[in-house]
């Protein structure tokens, strides 16, 4: 025992009783240096990180930490080195929690690599019979790996001895039985199968593709869809006891907390199959580009920008627009193109009217609506005197009569129209349906002399026609999970943007991530998600890009080989949240009512009020995101992972051989495809890479876009396929995921790449060469996400914070072992539970997934806004003043309230101080009449020292 020299004086007269003087509960932590207790002289936090790692992985970490030590001559013997190694590593769990959790962590899922080598050496087995014999010889390999590494997790000889008996015992028996059970697979088992998968319908078909349909139940869906009786046949035609069992085998439907969280695409992929799912996918991404192209001819000077114009400036234009209805019953309201052109007092005024008439024609040319079928299956098409109109609102008055104020602005209702057209071509073309079908289905009657089906409706059912067509004996399941997953993605998607739930879940958000420190954490994702999927060397090719394109986006576009964002029809999506404008519920909820009359538009039922709120919201979150940085990071991250996956795919498909192709094949943008496809999608890319954008036809640009958006959508909420169906059938409950719907891309990720590939790698069995190369992946990309989306985003996040100055995070705290290890669980974990655990909720007052930790930020709001409102009222009535008494409301305005809470963030970045009211002393910069005449800046704020007075 060392000797201990305590000089201490301690003069204490403290006047208290002999007996109360007790040293109980006194903690003294001394660092004596020499045992478990302590550390040794060479201590390195990453050193003992290292080697908890490969303790936690093979069990002789200390031991081989201890043999460095003993050769590098800082101990004499052995027992010393390891003893200094035993200290290092305790002391290095007791003082860096976390880093220790993600070392042990770590380290036991590398350690799960080794029991499988035992697999990979029993080989192939031919029989179910022979299956038994194999378990047994993994059982003989697990259990000389579990002895060795309970040996190596001892630190005496009893210990070791003791440890390599339970770890043999355990390593034979889980590796023996979960091998027989679930790991090994015979050749039988796989035939068994393939034979299973060869059952699947539709294969070789344009919607099954090479698997053809998933033998899955109907799913849940909207009672449109669904049965609504309290009985359910299933499709039961009769009763036969003797009735035989069908040989495939029929996978139950997804649950409630599946759809909850995965995407719809995941839904179609489990629910139908990858080529489904692939194609609806695809029509989405071309439908976007579609309205891109009908906003760009609504506003461009080539296009109808001056008659938009006229028509907004000249309330005679919206009035003879108004009344080319057919639909009017009323033959003195209803006019023809050639009265509205006798109507109008101006030159002006008659050229846009003709413009607008030839657009309009044009796409009534193209609208199922107005075309039949011959017959001799020629299409014919006859121009009627019509404009598209939308209502403001409900309408009761007497003659069911309108006013022209009643109607929405004549230019957005041929926005709106268009959309639809453009939605139903590009869907049509894609799942490849017969137009014949899209315009039965598209003249169906419906109520109040109406049709019964939208356009995209018209599209849905037709594709079912397609699917029976193709396949005559697919399942009834499977023709309603078409439904019942294309309505969610293409009509529910689309609906609910006034919706009190939407409008909230906007503002909160606004509230809350319009600033520029999320600006800065979004840069990361123009560096993780790029890297991951697309390699460093295309994301380093995408970075001059990239930065042109962030200062000049209208120079970028033009790049030969650069896909900008608005072309592809992203614009107003913002961090992660998938906007849904107001107008879109006039247009998908409608049901056509771009081209019904007065009666069919009274079921739209929004109020005046609620959907300028909606407006508003849109409007205050287009400049708080603007002018934050947000809008401008978002875009850059888009556009980053987009053109790195163009790069990648352009230097894949240029190399021309075959297994750069294969490796074309596996990226995120080329699944799905069928062989003719991904040929033909390889060859736009080398054409692309060559002669540039510009070189390539309609068709070859699509195929360039829709691996752009693919690529894109795996990473990023920027479109219905890639968020749940629980959120596009939910309007109201899209506060649930308000600021969660990044991590829900993310949480979708990880199962995909990892998970399903682990699932995958089981399915073949890890004792095939294939199960055991789909392992390898699983855990390649798991080392890959920890190492992009854990340590360098988490690590980036945290240290992002102590740009705010209001905020005790200075940087030396982050740039540590303890520090990076903390910012990556804490990523990790959010990533993993879709946001719903945060390690870092006591920083917040709530413990760590607690109920008041997942409680939805927008409920939050509402929450502390009520509270602090119901706070003042009380404290004025105890007597308080309003200053007093208002804190808490202040504090809740200033976090929650879109516009204040942008103004604050803002405040806090440049000076430190808050808006409001401040944790120190309860008073802010407006509300403190000090600081009306200085506003005090703190040194470490981002413009230290600037007067803003």
């Amino acid at each position: 025992m060392a000797d201990l020299d305590f000089d201490l004086d301690l003069d204490l007269d403290l006047d208290l009783p002999e007996e109360d003087l007790q040293l109980d509960g006194l903690d003294l932590d001394l660092d004596l240096g020499n045992d478990r207790g302590g550390k040794s002289e060479e201590y390195s936090a990453l050193r003992s990180g290292v080697v908890d790692f490969v303790e936690s992985a093979t069990g002789w970490g200390t031991e081989l930490d201890a043999l460095a030590r003993r050769l590098g001559g800082s101990a004499d013997t052995f027992a010393e080195a390891h003893r200094q190694s035993l200290a290092d590593v305790s002391y290095f769990e007791e003082d860096n929690k976390y880093a220790n959790y993600l070392s042990t962590g770590a380290g036991f899922a590398a350690g799960f690599l080794i029991p499988s080598l035992a697999f990979a050496k029993v080989g192939k087995v031919a029989t179910n019979a022979e299956k038994a014999g194999a378990a047994w010889r993994a059982a003989g390999m697990g259990a000389v790996e579990g002895a060795v590494y309970g040996a190596g997790a001892g630190d005496t000889l009893e210990e070791r001895a003791m440890g390599a008996a339970l770890g043999g015992t355990l390593g034979g028996a889980l590796t023996g039985g979960l091998g027989y059970k679930f790991l090994i697979k015979s050749d039988e088992e796989l035939a068994e199968a393939a034979k299973e998968l060869g059952r699947q319908k539709g294969q070789g078909s344009h919607l099954g593709g090479e698997e053809g349909f998933k033998n899955v139940d109907q799913a849940q869906g909207p009672a449109s869809v669904n049965k609504t009786s309290g009985q359910d046949s299933r499709g039961i035609s009769g009763i036969d006891n003797e009735a035989v069992e069908l040989e495939d085998e029929v996978v139950g439907a997804a649950g409630t907390i599946w759809n909850l969280g995965r995407s719809t695409k995941a839904f179609m992929e489990r629910h139908i199959g990858g080529r489904f799912a692939k194609l609806a996918e695809d029509a989405e991404t071309m439908s976007r580009r579609g309205r891109f192209a009908v906003d760009k001819a609504l506003s461009s000077d080539e296009g109808l920008a001056l008659a938009a114009k006229v028509v907004k400036s000249s309330p005679k234009m919206k009035d003879v627009l108004v009344r080319l209805n057919p639909e009017l019953t009323d033959d003195a309201s209803r006019m023809t193109w050639d009265d509205a052109l006798r109507a109008v007092d101006t030159n002006e005024e008659r050229k846009a009217l003709l413009d607008l008439k030839k657009y309009v024609n044009d796409m009534q040319r193209n609208d199922p609506r107005n075309l039949k079928v011959g017959a001799d299956g020629e299409l014919t098409y006859t121009a009627t005197d019509y404009f598209p109109v939308q209502m403001e609102r409900k309408i009761a008055r007497q003659g069911n009569k309108a006013r022209v104020d009643d109607y929405i602005d004549p230019i957005e209702s041929l926005r709106m129209y268009a959309y639809d057209v453009q939605d139903a071509i590009e869907m049509g073309n894609r799942f490849g349906v017969a137009t014949a079908d899209v315009i039965k289905h598209a003249n169906v009657p419906g109520g109040n002399g109406g049709l019964k089906n939208s356009l995209v409706e018209s599209v849905i059912l037709a594709v079912k026609d397609k699917a029976k067509r193709d396949t005559p004996d697919i399942r009834d399941s499977t023709l309603a999970n078409m439904e019942i997953g294309l309505r969610a993605q293409f009509v529910a998607a689309r609906k609910g943007g006034n919706s009190v739930g939407s409008i909230v879940r906007r503002a909160t958000s606004t509230a809350l991530l319009a600033n520029p420190f999320n600006a800065m954490l979004n840069v990361v994702e123009g560096i993780t998600a790029p890297i991951y999927q697309n390699g460093f060397m295309a994301w380093m090719e995408t970075v001059p890009e990239a930065i042109v394109s962030t200062l000049s986006p209208k120079t970028a576009a033009k790049g030969a080989r650069w896909i900008d964002d608005a072309s592809t029809g992203h614009g107003g999506q913002w961090m992660g949240e998938l906007t849904s404008k107001g107008m879109d519920e006039l247009k998908e909820a409608g049901k056509q009512a771009a081209q019904k009359g007065i009666d069919d538009m009274k079921f739209l039922g929004i109020v005046p009020e609620q959907k300028a709120l909606s407006e508003g919201v849109d409007a205050l979150g287009r400049v708080a995101y603007k002018y934050s940085g947000v809008d401008t990071v978002n875009r850059m991250g888009r556009e980053m992972l987009g053109n790195s996956a163009i790069k990648r795919g352009m230097k894949l498909a240029a190399a021309g051989d075959e297994k750069s192709y294969a490796k074309l094949l596996k990226h995120d943008g080329m699944r799905g495809l069928t062989e003719t496809e991904a040929r033909a999608t390889a060859a736009a890319l080398r054409k692309m890479k060559k002669e540039g954008k510009e070189s390539l036809s309609k068709l070859e640009f699509d195929y360039i876009h829709n691996f752009y958006g693919a690529s894109l959508n795996k990473w990023q909420p920027v479109s219905a396929s890639a968020l749940p169906r629980a959120f596009h059938e939910n309007p109201n409950g899209r506060m649930f995921y308000s600021m969660l719907s990044y991590m829900n891309r993310q949480m979708n990720s990880i199962v995909d790449d990892i998970g399903r590939k682990a699932s995958d790698a089981q399915k073949a069995g890890l004792n095939t060469p294939e199960g055991q190369k789909l392992m390898k992946e699983a855990y390649a990309n798991g080392a890959k996400y920890m190492a992009l989306f854990g340590v360098l985003a988490g690590t980036w996040n945290t240290a992002r914070m102590g740009l705010d100055p209001s905020k005790d995070k200075p940087f030396t705290e982050v740039f540590t072992p303890e520090g990076m290890a903390e910012a990556t669980i804490n990523d990790l974990a959010s990533n993993m539970t879709m946001g719903l655990l945060n390690i870092r909720s006591p920083e917040y007052g709530k413990k760590v997934g607690s109920i008041e930790s997942i409680i939805p930020a927008p409920l939050s709001a509402a929450g502390n806004l009520a509270s602090g409102a119901l706070s003042m009222a009380g404290g004025m009535l105890e007597g308080e003043g309003v200053g007093e008494a208002s804190e808490q409301l202040r504090r809740a305005v200033q976090t929650y309230v879109p516009g204040v809470s942008n103004v604050d963030r803002m405040f806090r970045a440049a000076t430190g101080n808050r808006l409001l009211t401040d944790e120190g002393t309860g008073v802010g910069y407006v509300t403190d009449p000090l600081k009306a005449v200085g506003i005090k800046t703190r040194p470490q704020g981002l413009f230290e020292g600037l007067d803003l007075n």
